[in-house]
C-alpha cells in the first residue's frame, strides 16, 4: 500500500464547492502522509453503478492509495460501503475532517449533533495506537505482536 490518496469526483470542481472540499482534503492529506493525490472523475450522465464501481475496484486496486475520499453525495453514498468491501477496506461516512499521521495512519474525525466531539476513526487502528503510545508502550505492544507472530 502506497502513502498516496485517491479522490473520485462526479462533478467539476471549478464550478462544485463540495468538489473543490475534497479536492482541498486529498491534498492536505496526502502532504501529511508524504504520498501524492490522485482523482478519479466520473460523469453522472454516464453513471452506472456496477460500471462505476468495478472501474474504481480497477483503478483502485493498480494505484494501492493508503485512503479514497468521495463527496457526500448520492452517487458517492451507494458505491463507497461496496468499494470498501470489494478493496478489502472500511468505509466511514459523515466525517468532518480528517488527519494523517506520521505513522501512516489515516484518522477521520466525527461530532455529534451538539457539536462535541463524538469519536475518531483510525486505520490502521494498531498502527495508530502505537503511534499515540509512549516509547514505553511501544515497546511492550512491539514485543507483544513479536511473541503472537512468533
Amino acid at each position: 500500500m502506497t502513502k498516496d490518496v485517491t479522490i473520485v469526483l462526479f462533478s467539476d470542481p471549478a464550478s462544485d464547492r463540495a468538489a473543490q472540499g475534497l479536492v482541498g482534503a486529498g491534498q492536505q492529506l496526502s502532504e501529511a502522509l508524504g504520498g501524492s493525490l490522485h482523482a478519479i472523475a466520473i460523469d453522472p450522465q454516464q453513471y452506472q453503478p456496477e460500471g462505476a464501481l468495478n472501474a474504481l475496484v480497477t483503478v483502485c486496486r493498480e494505484l494501492s492509495p493508503r485512503a479514497i475520499l468521495l463527496s457526500n453525495d448520492t452517487y458517492s453514498q451507494e458505491i463507497t460501503p461496496r468499494l470498501a468491501h470489494r478493496l478489502g477496506g472500511s468505509a466511514a461516512g459523515d466525517g468532518l475532517s480528517i488527519t494523517g499521521l506520521s505513522c501512516g495512519c489515516v484518522r477521520a474525525h466525527f461530532r455529534a449533533e451538539d457539536s462535541r466531539p463524538r469519536r475518531s476513526v483510525s486505520w490502521p487502528p494498531r498502527a495508530a495506537a502505537l503511534h499515540e503510545s509512549s516509547s514505553e508502550e511501544r515497546s511492550r505492544m512491539v514485543q507483544r505482536a513479536s511473541k503472537m507472530h512468533a
